[in-house]
């Protein structure tokens, strides 16, 4: 259609093409079309109403199917969208998705819009020996282009971190997001299953029936997926409960944040301490730079009462991680070229202690030659 595309436009120019042809419409059993707009599936003006009102009622009008899905996979959640719309283009998703989508659009855009962005971006990816080297544009609603737009954006992330970085470019700030990487992973495995659909879908010899029996056992797994997930957090409430009330020990991760009312439970003397603890603006500052057990033992000598409740609270094990590094350690340790280890213990305690070993005081009790 060179000019206008109305229903009664399309109509006329099928049925010219089809006399040019020397082919009858009462020849036509079906019409399948991709797109569905107004002027070809509308209600009363449309291109299907066109060639019903001809008297061609035995004509099945069809929408695709896979044009169908792809539009229905649009319906993302808003959060998810924004990611998709920073590497591709997207329109009608969910809110919560909306957002991630654009990002995702932007980013792709920056590097395949400009072909000395592209370039340099693909020598980037050759120097890291990176499996792939170009990004991939998406086109909308065009069968497999968003899921592989998404896949080879997550799996190029960290050469588009770098690339990003040194264009200072605003964009590398989502690769430092972890929240954002999560709806982008997310997006680019549901995506996956949204391809495998679409080209399960394709064939010459797939028919109607064929079709629906897809699309049906797809949502038949989706509805797996779901209780797969509600089952997967019921396990989680069973397994994890612990012996803790977290909103009444909130101020040994939060200090300087807590108000005294949610403290009226712990004893005066800790009241007390913890009010001078929290109105101290030299340890506020410090408190970002340290790990949580390391702030509370610096404070103890100050306000001991306060940092020994924090501590019994923080020193307990509550995994066991440094096992696990032991027999880790144990197992690189007693390797097949060892002749043969005595004393496991003295090799095993540096391989696992955070105590830096101190050289030169050791080497300084050692006498190299002794005296005769």
């Amino acid at each position: 259609m060179r000019d206008h595309s109305s229903g009664k436009d399309i109509y006329c120019k099928v049925d010219e093409f089809l006399k040019t042809e020397g082919l009858e419409w009462k020849n036509c059993c079906g019409i399948c079309t991709d797109d569905g707009a107004r002027a070809i599936t509308g209600k009363n003006i449309c291109f299907k109403s066109f060639f019903q009102g001809a008297h061609y009622d035995h004509i099945t009008f069809t929408h695709c199917l896979i044009h169908r899905e792809a539009l229905a996979a649009k319906k993302l959640a808003p959060e998810l969208n924004d990611v998709l719309q920073d590497a591709v283009a997207a329109k009608k998703l969910a809110p919560e998705l909306n957002d991630v989508l654009q990002d995702a659009v932007k980013i792709i855009n920056f590097i395949k819009s400009h072909a000395l962005n592209s370039r340099l971006f693909s020598n980037l990816c050759k120097d890291t020996d990176s499996n792939y080297t170009t990004l991939l544009l998406h086109a909308e609603v065009r069968w497999l282009s968003r899921g592989q737009s998404l896949r080879r954006l997550w799996l190029l992330k960290d050469e588009i971190e770098i690339f990003l970085t040194e264009r200072k470019c605003e964009l590398a700030a989502f690769f430092q997001n972890d929240l954002w990487l999560s709806k982008l992973c997310y997006l680019s495995d549901i995506f996956a299953k949204l391809n495998d659909l679409n080209l399960s879908l394709q064939g010459k010899n797939c028919d109607i029936f064929t079709s629906n029996d897809k699309i049906e056992s797809f949502i038949k797994k989706i509805n797996i997926w779901k209780n797969h997930l509600k089952a997967l957090e019921t396990q989680f409430r069973t397994y994890f409960i612990l012996n803790i009330d977290f909103k009444k020990v909130a101020w040994i991760q939060k200090p300087f944040w807590i108000g005294l009312s949610e403290i009226d439970h712990l004893p005066l003397k800790a009241q007390e301490e913890f009010a001078e603890l929290s109105s101290d603006s030299n340890l506020k500052l410090q408190f970002p730079k340290k790990p949580l057990t390391e702030f509370w033992i610096g404070t103890r000598t100050e306000f001991p009462t306060i940092a020994d409740m924090a501590l019994n609270v923080l020193l307990p094990f509550n995994t066991t991680y440094l096992c696990e590094v032991t027999f880790s350690a144990l197992t690189h340790i007693k390797t097949q070229y060892r002749s043969s280890l005595k004393n496991v213990e003295e090799v095993l305690r540096p391989a696992v202690s955070n105590i830096p070993p101190r050289f030169n005081l050791l080497c300084n009790k050692k006498q190299a030659h002794p005296s005769h």
